[in-house]
């Protein structure tokens, strides 16, 4: 009986996925973005130049051994067990090291985050007019 759902899963999830939103839409145009709207403005540029900012702060306030384990991690791309056997500490040390500079980081970042998404989100993405 469970191969019975399975097909009846798979063909569901086909027929979704067969959908155009563009077909099914009463007014297909409306989907369209006009790229001069969606192209950041100058205001998301100095945002996000300050969120990078921020994030450098946020950085340099985690322990000496937070940073080198978040460098090893999501700017050399190393997995845990590679930067355990880098550093010589046991796995499951180098998971809660970075796993509480990752808290830290976002509890440092979310109150400005917040903000700045907010402005950029609904400044920029704006459908083209119908006369248009």
């Amino acid at each position: 009986m469970t191969w019975l759902f399975a097909i009846c899963r798979h063909r569901a999830i086909d027929a979704v996925r067969k959908r155009d939103p563009a077909e099914t839409h009463p007014d297909p145009h409306s989907l369209v973005f006009d790229e001069r709207f969606s192209a950041p403005g100058p205001e998301c540029l100095a945002l996000a130049a300050e969120g990078g900012r921020d994030m450098r702060v946020a950085i340099s306030l985690l322990s000496p051994i937070q940073r080198q384990l978040l460098t090893l991690a999501y700017y050399k791309g190393l997995s845990h067990a590679e930067i355990a056997l880098r550093s010589e500490l046991p796995l499951g040390t180098v998971k809660s090291h970075l796993r509480r500079a990752l808290r830290s980081i976002h509890q440092s970042l979310v109150p400005n985050t917040a903000k700045r998404n907010l402005r950029c989100a609904t400044a920029y993405k704006r459908p083209i007019s119908k006369a248009g």
